[in-house]
């Protein structure tokens, strides 16, 4: 398994894996490329950012045999006037039985924002 920070090129199993995970989901909807690239603009820094205050926005993406296992989306924002940085978890999601791949997406970004919060 490789855990790969998310670049373009990565969009086409990225909502593939997003929509087998969301099929069943009730008020979840099947997404376009085209959507999924929107929200995740923000990482790629291709456009203005999306997610209003939320800065320096990544997402990691844990990949096998070509097919993407786990991602988490993660950034942070200010807190108010004192300028602390608050972690967020946009999202975070595994196929079912691949717990591993989560669970290490999950602590790659945690170290990540701890280094910016």
């Amino acid at each position: 398994m490789k855990i790969l920070q998310y670049t373009p090129d990565l969009l086409t199993p990225t909502t593939q894996f997003y929509n087998r995970l969301t099929a069943n989901v009730p008020h979840c909807y099947t997404v376009k490329e085209k959507e999924l690239a929107f929200a995740l603009n923000g990482v790629t820094d291709q456009t203005d950012n999306v997610h209003g205050d939320l800065d320096s926005e990544m997402v990691l993406v844990a990949m096998q045999n070509g097919v993407v296992q786990a991602f988490v989306h993660v950034g942070y924002y200010q807190n108010g006037d004192d300028g602390d940085n608050i972690g967020v978890i946009c999202f975070v999601g595994y196929e079912r039985g691949m717990r591993n791949a989560g669970q290490t997406v999950l602590e790659k970004a945690e170290t990540y924002l701890s280094k910016n919060v």
